[in-house]
């Protein structure tokens, strides 16, 4: 009897060990999963500040130009498919989503799909 408690303590360890090393195995990859997130928002920003900020404000608040993208329902909800979509189309006429503004949201067809992505990851950062 002693010697199967023994048996049984030694296999709950072992089940433990492994739940711990699991846990710690998937709190490595989300760590690594966000920081790889992060460093393509950073990447996004510098495209965003070059390309995006004319028209939409150093910050993503808007402009008359163009409407904010910080705090925008559309953006938070949209996916990157979306995102880089609008982006390399660009919206004009009837696919306007805020005919107030008088400018077009022109294409960007030239940018990379990496460059589409990172500027994706920096407008879902700002909300």
């Amino acid at each position: 009897a002693k010697a199967a408690e023994v048996k049984t303590a030694a296999a709950e360890k072992a089940v433990e060990v492994k739940a711990v090393a699991a846990a710690k195995a998937a709190e490595v990859k989300t760590v690594a999963a966000e920081k790889a997130v992060e460093e393509k928002a950073a990447a996004g920003a510098a495209i965003y500040k070059m390309k995006c900020s004319p028209c939409h404000g150093a910050e993503g608040k808007g402009t008359t130009m163009a409407p904010a993208l910080k705090g925008n329902a559309w953006v938070m909800a949209a996916s990157t498919a979306d995102l880089t979509g609008v982006i390399t189309n660009g919206r004009i006429g009837k696919a306007k989503k805020y005919p107030n503004f008088l400018v077009d949201m022109p294409a960007s067809k030239a940018m990379s799909e990496g460059d589409l992505s990172s500027l994706a990851a920096y407008l879902k950062s700002l909300n």
